[in-house]
């Protein structure tokens, strides 16, 4: 179909991403994307882009025309516009990373605060034993779930603390490397305990990028109704009952705001990595265009940065590419033999 021109080439990777869905969600992203939305938005900037390219090439064809011929203010405007364009997608193509791949959610916390119940909670099932003895939870129990459509990987670690045992330290290195490459870690704690040192011990492990909160656990056993309330450290803590279930959802409309950004899934770009990259490399020639134009009034600069931004964003859609990178693109294609 692409290469009968039906479909563009992100159509065609919709078809791949349809059949390989994680969930629902996922699935409606890459209905979209087959349907032409993705195409449109990128054909959009396109667009823009070559009559930015079109502007200039007039103006270093006929350098003896009045300055007014190039029209600046008019460029600049349109160069800002389809920064900012890129800028969107780029934001909604990170949130579709997350709802095609899954996101991965660390529950950390000291011994015997309710982590594994909070797993069982969330999991609607007893993934992990429960029990009163602290260290029970030794090695790292991942499940897969759905948070409000989004595909989530959620894993349990062992117990934060200094421990002279082998096996605890083991759990405890583990749940450390599991905490350095999460999207988001829940910091579990009793209602009424002072976590500040402990939320400063977690944040230091944090890549960027990734959202911390603390989950204020036992209430039922202190008598507090469920809440939310910016903690002092500026984290976001949520009190419930992993034991009865109060709170949960105040829980789950908060880690889907996180995933989902300020959108809906239905705003989410269902993009992959060599469309990211290539938005990023469009922006990096639209910004530098912009500066050579605004700092040195350098047109000849200003349309070479302008043409390599408009071939970038062709990539994308597939209208100038490689044998290379269709044979790539296309060998993942795997639809039954």
């Amino acid at each position: 179909a692409f290469l009968n021109g039906k479909l563009d080439l992100l159509q065609a990777e919709a078809v791949a991403d349809l059949i390989d869905s994680l969930s629902t969600q996922a699935a409606r992203g890459a209905i979209r994307s087959l349907q032409g939305g993705f195409s449109g938005q990128i054909r959009a900037v396109y667009d823009s882009v070559t009559d930015i390219c079109i502007q200039v090439e007039c103006a270093l064809d006929f350098p003896d025309e009045e300055i007014d011929l190039l029209a600046i203010s008019v460029i600049r405007s349109l160069l800002q516009s389809c920064i900012d364009a890129v800028n969107s997608m780029l934001l909604k193509s990170a949130q579709g990373l997350r709802l095609r791949e899954g996101a991965y959610l660390v529950i950390a916390g000291k011994p015997n605060v309710g982590k594994s119940s909070l797993l069982n909670q969330l999991t609607n099932r007893e993934s992990a034993i429960v029990s009163e003895t602290s260290g029970t939870t030794r090695d790292v129990i991942t499940e897969y779930i759905l948070i409000k459509g989004v595909p989530v990987i959620l894993a349990d670690t062992a117990g934060l603390r200094e421990t002279g045992g082998f096996l605890e330290q083991e759990g405890v290195r583990r749940a450390r490397a599991e905490i350095a490459k999460a999207d988001i870690v829940l910091l579990v704690a009793e209602a009424v305990d002072s976590i500040e040192e402990a939320e400063q011990e977690i944040k230091s492990q944090l890549a960027a990028g990734t959202t911390l909160i603390i989950i204020r656990n036992k209430i039922d056993l202190v008598g507090i109704q469920p809440h939310v309330r910016t903690g002092s450290m500026n984290c976001t803590e949520i009190f419930l009952s992993a034991k009865t279930g109060a709170g949960l959802e105040n829980l789950l409309q908060i880690m889907s705001d996180q995933l989902l950004g300020n959108g809906t899934a239905e705003d989410i770009i269902l993009a992959r990595d060599r469309h990211i990259d290539a938005l990023y490399r469009a922006r990096t020639c639209l910004e530098n265009g912009l500066k050579h134009l605004m700092d040195k009034g350098n047109t000849e600069v200003l349309a070479e940065e302008v043409r390599r931004a408009q071939k970038t964003l062709a990539e994308i859609t597939g209208a100038t590419t490689t044998e290379e990178l269709l044979g790539e693109i296309f060998s993942r294609f795997c639809i039954g033999k």
